[in-house]
């Protein structure tokens, strides 16, 4: 089900297709989002400037690399608060965050609600929710 969101995510929201280099950038995160890295390794594993990078990023997503990423890892945050009994510690270790505390503050900023409160109010029906709360990509 997550894959099927996934690439529903991947061919919705797109005003234009991304250059090649930013779609590499894309698909990374939307594969592997879970993993600890930054624009700087994915810059070096890509050989090319991070500085160059970040700005070609925002210039076509509209959002910082750390912006971009967060958003995706909320949103599968949301996708398992609402559909699984995992706890938020084991919920946002799956999403990438070591931090309890760090990711209870980001998706408080994204969605208005500390976890718990969200899957408290919309369980059962997030398919509208998920239409509204997808971000720019």
């Amino acid at each position: 089900m997550l894959e099927e969101i996934l690439q529903k995510v991947q061919t919705t929201n797109r005003e234009k297709p991304f250059s090649q280099m930013v779609q590499k950038i894309v698909d990374i995160v939307q594969e592997e989002s879970q993993q600890d890295f930054n624009l700087s390794l994915l810059a070096e594993e890509l050989h090319i400037n991070v500085v160059y990078l970040g700005q070609l990023f925002k210039k076509e997503t509209q959002s910082s690399f750390s912006q971009y990423l967060n958003q995706i890892r909320i949103r599968k945050a949301q996708q398992l608060l609402l559909h699984t009994e995992k706890n938020i510690a084991e919920i946002a270790e799956e999403v990438g965050y070591n931090n309890t505390n760090y990711f209870s503050k980001m998706f408080k900023k994204l969605n208005g609600l500390i976890p718990k409160e969200f899957r408290e109010k919309y369980e059962g029906d997030y398919a509208d929710l998920f239409e509204e709360k997808e971000p720019r990509i």
